[in-house]
């Protein structure tokens, strides 16, 4: 049995492109073959996303390795995944597994070690970053948020406050670290990658790129985020996309220069082309994940 949890060096871009296969293989079906490739990249990295470990537990248990599907949904759940995924239908196979009875006993309890593991109050920061930056700055009125805010004292042109979230978002990570998963959970994160794709694509906020550059090589931002953002701020730039992440239409591209993105991609580990369906309507460009 691969050795899954206290791995002291770091690979990060590895990881992700293993997981990048998983993901293909899961939405091919090849169980076998994903659980193969989630299972090697684990053992990686000391930190395995919570979704990865959920999709690993999944194509185990599909493929009958019911020791490896309860350990990696046990460790899915202490990483952040709704306690309730042992319900799910795919587990049904496990209902008379004993460790896996006991993981269904246990679940909740697995669920509190993960809130009082990651910080909080940090969360909670970002979270009213995160309401100021959808509700107050872009008129988001299904982001909710019980916060105080003088709407008199707010600038005549909202988007101003951009900057000021960020500076602020820069001393939050100053003092507790990088706001990823690891640190204040999977809703957090979700919080906070938008905070960094409205201005750190900025001109003039170049300077902060290293930094997520850093934090994607350490497991901390999301490939697809950070190849987003990075995008975006080239663009702003009057430059070419470097990944072609949901910016610009690739159609055109050679087969040269789609490999050369690709070979891009695979250094960030960024997910290929084919597991985006990508929509061109005039200047509009997205795309929708495929696996």
């Amino acid at each position: 049995m691969t050795k899954v949890f206290g791995q002291k060096s770091d690979d990060y871009i590895r990881y992700y492109n293993l997981c990048n296969e998983g993901d293909k293989q899961t939405y091919l079906k090849n169980y076998k073959l994903a659980f193969e490739k989630y299972d090697s990249a684990f053992a990686l990295v000391h930190y395995q996303h919570a979704e990865k470990l959920e999709k690993a537990a999944s194509a185990a248990s599909r493929i009958d390795n019911k020791q490896m599907s309860t350990i990696y949904l046990r460790q899915s759940i202490l990483n952040g995944v709704d306690p309730t995924a042992v319900s799910d239908k795919v587990y049904k196979k496990l209902k008379h597994y004993k460790r896996f009875k006991d993981l269904k006993d246990s679940a909740e309890i697995f669920h509190q070690n993960y809130l009082t593991r990651i910080n909080r109050k940090y969360a909670l920061e970002i979270d009213s970053l995160y309401f100021i930056d959808q509700n107050i700055i872009r008129g988001n009125k299904y982001v909710k948020g019980n916060y105080k805010i003088d709407t008199a004292s707010l600038p005549k042109n909202k988007f101003d406050l951009d900057s000021v979230v960020f500076l602020y978002l820069i001393k939050l990570i100053q003092k507790n670290g990088f706001p990823s998963e690891e640190n204040i959970g999977g809703q957090g994160y979700q919080n906070v990658w938008v905070l960094f794709h409205h201005t750190a694509r900025l001109p003039g906020n170049e300077k902060y790129i290293d930094m997520l550059t850093d934090a994607l090589k350490k497991g901390q931002y999301a490939p697809s985020d950070y190849a987003w953002m990075y995008d975006q701020s080239r663009m702003f730039k009057r430059e070419k996309p470097y990944f072609y992440y949901g910016v610009a239409d690739p159609s055109k591209l050679t087969d040269s220069e789609i490999q050369e993105i690709e070979s891009h991609r695979r250094l960030f580990g960024v997910k290929p082309f084919e597991s985006t369906k990508i929509t061109v309507d005039g200047k509009r460009i997205s795309q929708r994940t495929l696996w």
